[in-house]
């Protein structure tokens, strides 16, 4: 028996013999997927429930689907407020930016946050904006001591050719 839940409401599915943790990730997808909330919710609220489904899980082969569902919903859905698709657009644009950085892809990482941050601003939402400056100043923190060391070794080569 396994309890799948979104937004305080859980369903429990009978999985026969198998334990939910040596699933695919994509059978797990379709599980929560499955769930009747999910499939009935519209607006705002199917948003927020693809947003904590994802920030439930530790999987990083699973959760990105959840957020590209989450910013497909928020792109195309029919008669949601501007401001609500905005907001889970930035939202996705930072969590993606977080797993591009996982991933060592820092250029890609960097864009959404930029992406992020972008929106952010033009709608006003005051937490997300420093959110993202907190996540860009990390990457730029990082990205300095390595440049630090990268030009020390330059300037080393540089005088040691100028020595010979």
């Amino acid at each position: 028996l396994i309890s799948v839940s979104a937004l305080g409401q859980s369903v429990d599915y009978l999985i026969d013999t198998s334990d939910f943790h040596q699933l695919t990730p994509r059978e797990r997808e379709l599980l929560t997927e499955l769930t009747p909330e999910v499939k009935a919710a519209t607006g705002a609220k199917k948003l927020a429930m693809y947003e904590h489904m994802y920030n439930q899980m530790n999987d990083n082969d699973v959760w990105p689907k959840y957020a590209q569902n989450m910013y497909d919903y928020a792109v195309s859905a029919e008669g949601l407020p501007d401001s609500a698709r905005s907001l889970y657009k930035c939202i996705y644009y930072n969590d993606i930016a977080y797993y591009n950085v996982y991933k060592g892809e820092v250029g890609k990482g960097l864009e959404s946050y930029y992406k992020s941050l972008r929106i952010a601003e033009d709608n006003n939402f005051t937490l997300r904006i420093a959110q993202a400056y907190n996540n860009l100043g990390g990457i730029y923190d990082d990205l300095g001591e390595k440049i630090m060391m990268a030009v020390s070794n330059f300037v080393s080569k540089i005088h040691n050719l100028c020595l010979h």
